[in-house]
């Protein structure tokens, strides 16, 4: 007949007017279709069938498959897809919607993983890798208090003058030699072994550590039956670390009752040690601190200094102002029940922390001991020159401070 065309690619007779004619060679339906995403005839062989997202499936030529964006292939069922189905990548390569079922992300660091690869953790309700899933079973937070936690009033030792001491000990490691695993077996040991000593708690200045808050002490149950050298000992060997850190501190509370049997006789006191603190600061308690000037913004000089006309009145107004300017002075007044000393860098160094313990001790006797006209002549050897205190002295003479 004289309409009928021979397709160029299958050689059946076209018999009808439905074809399509390309570069003067006819092709039939069956054989050459047009691209879904540019319009252009190819034939259906060269194609690609793609998957849309209203489950519906079209065919796009081969330029538009290698040069376009709009569309991938999905590497795990090995079919094509525009690019609005596209849920994820795994090791580089495309998964589509209809995949993602068999894959996860982890919830810590993102990666995807295929679901038989991944590890849940049922604390925390967690599709994690397994290195996040293995440092998860160590995380502090899922065993440590927080920074808020009261610890229960509790005093221990005998101390006559209610010379108690509670202490808050920093430790932590910032450095590339750390141990997860090991710092959280730490934190386990410490509070199987000490849990009616210490309540280990978070503070937002460390890093990947925690700070061991003690009860009340006397200065001598601190010294010989607290276990400090066994504490002290444990954090080392678990890569935990405090002087050489440029986060921890040394935190120790003494009573308020130390300071009197009543509030006026314990202001005054406390107002005493204030100025002595002030007095003493740049020329003594900074070399004794182990502090560097990068660390004095959480023990700042206290604002308060002695004037010629002076009196009782006078000073406990001075020390009244300064509680209300915060707690990140060398002495805290801002605690109902305690005055802390915050001077100290944290140490893991026995021998250091029983001095800095002894410091507070002697420094509070003697503002209790001396009058408020003493404050402009009193020297620092005439508080420390005859300290009972074997490490106080020993480290005193270390730093060149007596």
């Amino acid at each position: 007949m004289k309409d009928e065309r021979k397709c160029a690619c299958c050689e059946n007779i076209i018999t009808s007017k439905d074809y399509y004619e390309v570069e003067g060679k006819f092709y039939c339906k069956e054989c050459m279709g047009i691209c879904h995403n540019c319009n252009s005839l190819e034939l259906y062989d060269d194609m690609t069938l793609v998957n849309l997202s209203n489950s519906s499936q079209v065919y796009v030529c081969s330029d538009c498959i290698a040069d376009s964006d709009a569309f991938f292939y999905c590497s795990h069922c090995e079919e094509y897809y525009n690019s609005n189905m596209l849920w994820g990548r795994y090791d580089g390569e495309p998964i589509c919607d209809n995949c993602s079922e068999h894959y996860e992300i982890c919830e810590n660091c993102s990666v995807t993983l295929r679901r038989s690869d991944c590890y849940y953790n049922s604390e925390t309700d967690e599709y994690l890798c397994y290195d996040c899933y293995e440092e998860s079973l160590h995380k502090l937070e899922n065993i440590i208090e927080s920074y808020s936690y009261k610890i229960d009033p509790t005093f221990l030792g005998d101390a006559p003058d209610n010379c108690y001491l509670g202490v808050e000990l920093e430790v932590d490691n910032t450095s590339n030699d750390y141990d997860n695993e090991l710092i959280y077996e730490a934190a386990v040991k410490l509070k199987e072994e000490f849990d009616d000593l210490l309540v280990l708690k978070h503070d937002g200045s460390l890093v990947r550590g925690f700070e061991i808050t003690t009860v009340a002490c006397s200065l001598d149950y601190h010294a010989n039956d607290f276990g400090w050298k066994e504490i002290m000992d444990l954090c080392k060997s678990h890569t935990l670390l405090s002087e050489s850190t440029s986060s921890c501190g040394l935190h120790c509370h003494i009573s308020r009752k130390f300071f009197g049997d009543t509030q006026e006789e314990q202001d005054l006191n406390i107002a005493k040690l204030m100025l002595l603190t002030s007095k003493f600061y740049n020329s003594h308690i900074l070399r004794f601190s182990r502090r560097k000037e990068s660390d004095l913004r959480w023990c700042m000089k206290p604002d308060m200094n002695y004037d010629d006309f002076d009196t009782e009145t006078t000073v406990i107004d001075k020390l009244k102002t300064c509680k209300s300017r915060g707690r990140y002075f060398a002495i805290n007044v801002e605690n109902f029940h305690t005055v802390e000393y915050r001077i100290f860098k944290g140490t893991l160094n026995f021998e250091t922390f029983l001095a800095s313990l002894q410091f507070v001790v002697e420094f509070s006797r003697c503002a209790k001991r001396i009058s408020l006209s003493d404050i402009p002549t009193i020297t620092w050897r005439d508080i420390f020159m005859s300290t009972e205190f074997p490490q106080l002295k020993s480290y005193l003479k270390r730093k060149d401070l007596i």
